[in-house]
């Protein structure tokens, strides 16, 4: 049972990219928003959540567990890189268990916050060296103790001989 839910949504998915992509759809309908909701009762959004989740899926490579419904597949979806995208997933399956959704999430949540973090290090990192390279080339040669103007000359430096 539970294969054949996973089957489903993949096939699902799939037939509705090959619909949507070469534009299938235009026998009989004018666009693909009218085609989901005519023929299959189906908005367009969910049309397009169950083709991403198929896309997804893919994504993953072909060994290994896989996700079993539309829904872990959607939460997997929110990370972009797919090197980042198969390590969470083989974090969550190393003990072979099925993951919920809900655990999917809290992971990628972790993953956001994380990379959310590592960008503003990264922002303040180069916001001081900005702030350093703008700095006068000769700030260290002051002579004497900090804050002392001393006699020495060069570039950047107010000389007095």
């Amino acid at each position: 049972m539970i294969e054949r839910g996973l089957a489903t949504f993949l096939e699902v998915g799939s037939a509705l990219l090959t619909i949507r992509e070469s534009r299938l759809y235009r026998g009989t309908h004018s666009t693909f928003e009218d085609y989901c909701q005519e023929r299959w009762g189906m908005s367009r959004c969910h049309a397009n959540r169950q083709i991403q989740a198929a896309e997804v899926v893919g994504s993953l490579g072909p060994i290994g567990p896989k996700p079993a419904n539309e829904a872990q597949a959607r939460e997997l979806a929110r990370v972009a890189d797919l090197d980042t995208r198969r390590s969470i997933w083989a974090v969550l399956t190393e003990n072979g268990a099925q993951p919920t959704a809900a655990q999917i999430r809290a992971e990628v949540d972790f993953f956001v916050v994380l990379e959310a973090r590592n960008a503003l290090v990264t922002r303040a990192a180069d916001l001081v060296r900005q702030a350093n390279d703008a700095m006068p080339e000769n700030n260290d040669d002051r002579g004497g103790e900090a804050g002392q103007r001393g006699g020495r000359s060069g570039p950047g430096c107010r000389g007095r001989s």
